[in-house]
């Protein structure tokens, strides 16, 4: 049976591209003073790893920071560290409002998740 329907191109032409390359390098301009100020001077929330990360952030960056994010404060990190990646300098204040809640209330929660998906793996939703 043939289908009408014509095949999806890929978004690149040829062989995959180089994963490093193309996903791991995906990146975002942010001005990390902008992003200081937003945390409202509680500068806990800030990954020190950003700072020599000049003015973009990219993926891979992202990851190593989210290392060790079965600790609340790496936790916390990694949520910052995300959202500069995923909204370089936009809307910051809105993509802050969650830091709100208290560094060590979002971190704990955050580390907490982690730990629970490492312990129980990601198809946790499944097990009853």
């Amino acid at each position: 049976m043939t289908s009408s329907r014509a095949a999806h191109p890929m978004p690149f032409s040829g062989p995959p591209p180089n994963r490093a390359i193309w996903v791991e390098e995906q990146s975002a301009a942010f001005t990390a003073t902008w992003w200081r100020a937003a945390l409202s001077a509680d500068l806990r929330w800030w990954p020190g790893e950003l700072d020599d990360a000049g003015s973009t952030i990219n993926r891979r960056r992202a990851h190593l920071i989210g290392r060790g994010a079965a600790e609340p404060a790496e936790a916390a990190h990694t949520l910052i560290a995300a959202t500069v990646w995923g909204s370089g300098n936009r809307q910051i204040r809105l993509r802050t409002k969650a830091c709100s809640l208290g560094f060590e209330v979002v971190g704990g929660h955050l580390a907490a998740a982690v730990r629970m998906l490492n312990d129980k793996g990601p198809w946790l939703h499944t097990q009853r």
